[in-house]
């Protein structure tokens, strides 16, 4: 029989996780991730939590993959397209004009930070990911440790 403080403890604990699961339902991964987190911060061998901020987890890395792979391509994209169009440019003019020269690092530069955000973006999208997955393996170690009342 568990104590009332211990009772009370995982009462806590069942309470977070289910609002995390709820939370999954809603739509508000960022709110469910959050209740799984705790709840493996005040329990750390309750399994059901770990497996929760899990799915959270990897939920969150793949919509953030979904978001970001398009705007990655479409920058890498145009990228390429400014400088080869600055290198057929560089070829063809006799003497390069100090004004489109300008125009051409502006551009290229804002097409650099473009596709180094999206870069950034996805790379985090990944590790979450990953990160998600090392969560559910240790959930998935701790099987048959959920409390019980």
């Amino acid at each position: 029989m568990l104590a009332f403080s211990e009772l009370f403890r995982v009462v806590a604990i069942w309470n977070l996780t289910v609002c995390g699961m709820y939370h999954i339902l809603l739509g508000k991964r960022e709110d469910a991730e959050a209740n799984f987190a705790v709840a493996t911060k005040r329990y750390p061998n309750f399994a059901e939590a770990f497996a929760g901020l899990g799915m959270a987890m990897y939920d969150k890395g793949e919509r953030g993959r979904i978001y970001w792979r398009p705007l990655y391509d479409k920058s890498k994209a145009n990228l390429k397209a400014l400088q080869k169009e600055f290198a057929d440019y560089m070829k063809d003019a006799v003497e390069p004009e100090p004004e489109i020269m300008k125009k051409f690092d502006e551009d290229i530069t804002a097409a650099q930070e473009e596709f180094s955000e999206c870069d950034a973006g996805l790379q985090g999208s990944q590790e979450t990911k990953i990160q998600a997955g090392e969560v559910t393996k240790k959930a998935v170690q701790m099987k048959g440790r959920t409390i019980r009342l």
